[in-house]
Formats: structure tokens, C-alpha cells, sequence
């Protein structure tokens, strides 16, 4: 089961740590499997995201989740994966979603 497989197989309602580490490993490529990946890594120094794969990431998750995160403020100060799972719910909390 590829990553993107397993990201639409998810509940697109719950925000949880597999989702946002799938889009996160789908991102890094074919070939480049990351069962490693942890809540505290770095998006640019552990996982070696560059800034428009950071974008096209964002991008995805903002299809799935049905939000914007791209214009948020607080986009900047993204630094880990639990950051990034952290702005999602507060964007979700903020537009209604559960």
C-alpha cells in the first residue's frame, strides 16, 4: 500500500499523527521510506523537506482536512511534524471542524 494510499484511507474528520506522517512520507518520494519519522522531527533538517515540497505537503493536507494553512499566520513557525499537527487542529478547531 503506497503512502498516498494509506492517507486517503484515512478519516479525513480526525486529525491524527498518521495522516500528517503519511502525507509527510508520500512527499519524500518513492524509495525513500521513513518508518522512523516522530512527532519532534524537524520538517527541514530531519526530513529534509525544501521549501516548495513543504508547499506541495501543505498543499495536500489542506485537500484532505478541507483547510487553509498556506495564509495562516502561524505557518512560519512550523518547525516540527507535532507543529504542523498542531496548527491543523487549531485551523480545524477555528473553522468548525470537530
Amino acid at each position: 500500500m503506497t503512502e498516498h494510499t494509506r492517507l486517503t484511507r484515512l478519516d479525513a474528520d480526525a486529525v491524527d499523527d498518521a495522516a500528517v506522517l503519511a502525507v509527510i512520507e508520500d512527499q519524500l518520494g518513492v524509495g525513500r521510506p521513513r518508518p522512523d519519522l516522530r512527532m519532534t522531527d524537524s520538517i527541514r533538517d530531519d526530513i529534509d523537506l525544501d521549501s516548495l515540497s513543504m508547499m506541495e505537503a501543505l498543499t495536500r493536507v489542506e485537500d484532505h482536512y478541507g483547510i487553509e494553512l498556506i495564509d495562516d499566520p502561524d505557518i512560519g513557525a512550523v518547525a516540527t511534524v507535532g507543529d504542523l499537527v498542531t496548527l491543523i487542529q487549531r485551523v480545524r478547531a477555528a473553522s468548525g471542524h470537530s
